[in-house]
């Protein structure tokens, strides 16, 4: 629900900065499902724990542009 609410503020508001936010959120909740369901039977399952880390840090990176450009 909160996916949907970032894609259509996002959209609607015409906001650049965070237009891609709403997918950030996707990678990182897809990527830890697997985790938390196959975890203790596929052990390799926890690999997927890389790109949601980068699905965070990809989040920050958006929010640290966003308070540059406020800034300016």
């Amino acid at each position: 629900m909160i996916v949907v609410l970032f894609y259509r503020s996002a959209r609607d508001t015409q906001d650049k900065p965070f237009r891609h936010l709403w997918l950030a959120v996707v990678i990182s909740f897809a990527c830890y499902i697997p985790v938390v369901l196959f975890g203790n039977s596929i052990p390799p399952v926890g690999m997927l724990m890389i790109p949601k880390t980068c699905a965070y840090i990809w989040v920050v990176g958006i929010g640290y542009h966003a308070m540059k450009e406020e800034r300016k």
